[in-house]
């Protein structure tokens, strides 16, 4: 018999973004369970757009202010490209950090998401089992979501309000190539959403 191939009835590819309407029912779906860290950890992940390996390296201090208040804007230098890149970080989000840091005594110099080993981030696996678990909470199916589809999200709403290729770029700190590509299959969404 041959040898199965590791890909074989399984969807691969680029993940979905979330809708707008996708991400108010994570949240409505997070609040109703008084997930805290899970409100800020997705809302953050949204706003931010940033990929996953940069995201969980994320400290307190990147995001909060030496007055104890939520930025709301965030710089950070990105570890792929080492660009510095400028996120704004909304208003519910800067609720829902501040909630969940004070809950969970995060300083400063502590990872903004801690994993189970004392001094360690959360792994990636873990942020794309969560994203997973929050499709499949408001019936969306997770093989179509992972990790990378936080990061789209935001470029999702971007291109759909034909803001120009160059200044999302820039926001995300990729390629005007790269930007086109996601601008192609997130034609493919709209297309989904609005069938004929």
């Amino acid at each position: 018999m041959g040898r199965i191939p590791w890909n074989k009835g399984k969807i691969v590819g680029d993940k979905l973004p979330f809708t707008q309407g996708e991400v108010h029912a994570v949240k409505a779906g997070l609040r109703k369970l008084n997930d805290v860290r899970g409100l800020a950890f997705f809302s953050l992940a949204v706003d931010s757009s940033l990929r996953q390996g940069d995201f969980i390296k994320l400290k307190g201090l990147d995001v909060r202010a030496p007055n104890g208040m939520i930025y709301q804007e965030a710089t950070i230098q990105m570890e792929k490209t080492k660009k510095r890149v400028t996120f704004v970080i909304f208003d519910d989000t800067r609720e829902f950090l501040l909630e969940y840091m004070a809950a969970s005594h995060i300083k400063d110099e502590d990872y903004l998401f801690p994993g189970r080993f004392a001094g360690r981030p959360i792994c990636k696996a873990t942020f794309r089992r969560f994203v997973k678990r929050c499709a499949e909470m408001i019936g969306l199916n997770p093989f179509h979501y992972s990790g990378h589809s936080t990061r789209r999200t935001r470029l999702f709403f971007l291109i759909r309000e034909k803001v120009q290729d160059v200044i999302i770029a820039e926001l995300l700190g990729v390629s005007v190539k790269t930007i086109q590509h996601y601008a192609r299959r997130s034609a493919l969404q709209i297309s989904k959403e609005h069938p004929m």
